[in-house]
């Protein structure tokens, strides 16, 4: 079996590479997920009956379990499984072959929970796979002059609660966050500071702890499920800390949002402590300008304004900034230096073909209005 995942700027090599390995004499079996196939982009960027036939199942839920599945029946001459979440290509030979199996409805009890309450990976991580030419990719050694630290990737959760609109794993694309159990995740960097006692972690999780600042998880229950677990994390973080004498050193990313609710959670500044004590040593907050700027006699958002500053090579790709407005901070500014210009900031606006056009020189009492 081969398996890829795809977003939507590598469809088209992912599409080439799908149909030379079916044109080899024993073609394996082909799953594509990821972005691509949660915004339903993948099937219709197929154009030839070649590229059409070159995959065999699309796959966007309850990954893990339903890759198990496949797996186990790839020996088999009955029926390919037909489970949520699997979406079988009718286009492919080796579906055409084999069939789907039927699914008999026997009332609510046969109904699958495709949302479970906690991800549990089927297998830890072989780091091993990660080889590069000068050895192991990771854990390797960090960029640091005295090459004395480790560093190495964890993940924890997948999906997320917010349902922003720009982001393939919003809720409504993700189903929300499945996150694992503390207990879990502390194995796995045990398992690590065996052989690395100076270990570096980066949280590569886009929220470090539970969303409980979401809209939808205002409850008192979920609220106090994921206070527990993010308690549970950084104490099990601090004894861990405290057996390798202080050299374990983590960093993760935060939503703003979270981050406050959860300063609230814990009171004056115990928040801070538990992180700081944990051996936490970066924290990267998700607000997504580039700067956030008092200004002077500006009314809205508090006389708070968001501003993009990028250079003639990032406009084109971040243009849709330009036109982003805050709900509560108003427009988002996006400010930048033309090729060939005087040398002078200006400010830049999108406009209704899509295109950036120059609104003016940047000058900060502009930016009282939005």
């Amino acid at each position: 079996m081969v398996g890829f995942n795809t977003v939507i700027s590598t469809v088209r090599s992912v599409l080439s590479l799908s149909v030379a390995i079916k044109q080899m004499p024993f073609p394996p079996i082909v799953v594509v997920g990821g972005p691509a196939v949660n915004l339903k982009a993948w099937s219709y960027s197929a154009e030839t009956l070649e590229q059409r036939s070159s995959w065999d199942f699309e796959i966007f839920d309850n990954v893990e379990e339903n890759l198990k599945q496949l797996i186990s029946s790839i020996e088999s001459r009955s029926p390919w499984p037909n489970r949520p979440g699997l979406v079988p290509n009718h286009d492919s030979p080796a579906i055409v072959a084999r069939g789907i199996e039927e699914v008999v409805n026997t009332g609510p009890a046969a109904i699958e929970q495709r949302v479970p309450a906690e991800w549990h990976p089927l297998q830890s991580l072989d780091r091993r796979l990660f080889i590069g030419p000068t050895g192991y990719f990771e854990p390797n050694a960090t960029r640091a002059a005295t090459r004395q630290f480790h560093e190495a990737h964890v993940v924890m959760s997948r999906g997320c609660d917010w349902n922003c609109n720009f982001c393939t794993e919003r809720r409504e694309l993700s189903r929300g966050e499945k996150r694992r159990p503390v207990s879990d995740v502390i194995e796995e960097l045990k398992e690590l500071s065996l052989t690395y006692r100076q270990l570096r972690i980066q949280f590569i999780d886009d929220n470090l702890l539970p969303q409980i600042a979401a809209p939808d998880n205002e409850g008192a229950i979920f609220r106090e499920i994921s206070l527990h677990w993010a308690k549970e994390f950084l104490q099990k973080l601090n004894d861990l800390n405290l057996s390798l004498k202080g050299e374990l050193g983590w960093r993760g990313i935060f939503r703003i949002e979270d981050f406050l609710a959860y300063e609230r959670a814990f009171g004056d500044d115990n928040f801070i402590l538990a992180l700081k004590a944990s051996g936490c040593r970066m924290l990267g907050i998700g607000f997504f300008p580039d700067f956030v700027l008092q200004v002077k006699e500006r009314a809205e958002g508090d006389g708070v304004a968001l501003s993009e500053v990028k250079g003639p090579h990032l406009q084109y790709f971040d243009r849709a900034k330009a036109a982003a407005v805050h709900v509560k901070y108003g427009r988002v500014f996006m400010v930048g230096k033309e090729l060939g210009s005087d040398g002078s900031f200006r400010f830049w606006r999108k406009v209704s073909d899509g295109n950036l056009v120059d609104d003016g020189k940047f000058e900060l009492p502009r930016m009282r209005y939005s």
